[in-house]
């Protein structure tokens, strides 16, 4: 079960007595939620709700998020908003898939070790090299021949 919506529960057992009562939700580790991985994916992509502005960055991790049918339930009850707003739904932002549009998708993820053998490692061999320091700087400088004078 996904930690956050144990928090309906316990709401449920505080025994609220009036009808779309709330209660503050402190200390939630979205960690907590995620699964125990270090490997994802992003891409830059656009909002989920009108207007699909293309400021997101959408990170997708390599294992899943298992949930149930309950829990989906208890997330579509879920609302947001504050005592001096109106509260809505959390629900209700999501969208078809859409084309990729030229858009690039970085990881760190190696599939270099994938069973498909077609994609390419991410490790680069990569090195820099100096060229020597010239023994008279004066003979190499495009400025030696420049003069300053005081100002003023």
């Amino acid at each position: 079960m996904i930690p956050v919506l144990n928090l309906s529960d316990k709401v449920k057992d505080a025994n609220l007595a009036v009808a779309r009562a709330s209660t503050p939700v402190k200390h939630i580790s979205l960690r907590a939620m995620l699964p125990d991985t270090e490997h994802f994916m992003t891409y830059e992509g656009s909002t989920t709700h009108p207007g699909c502005w293309e400021t997101t960055v959408w990170i997708i991790l390599n294992k899943p998020i298992y949930i149930t049918k309950h829990e989906l339930y208890q997330l579509r009850k879920l609302m947001q908003g504050s005592a001096d707003a109106p509260k809505a739904p959390l629900g209700n932002n999501a969208r078809p898939v859409q084309p990729l549009h030229q858009r690039t998708i970085r990881t760190n993820i190696n599939f270099k070790n994938a069973e498909v053998n077609n994609c390419p490692s991410m490790h680069k061999e990569m090195y820099y090299k100096a060229n020597k320091w010239p023994q008279n700087i004066k003979d190499h400088n495009p400025f030696h021949s420049l003069h300053s004078f005081p100002i003023g």
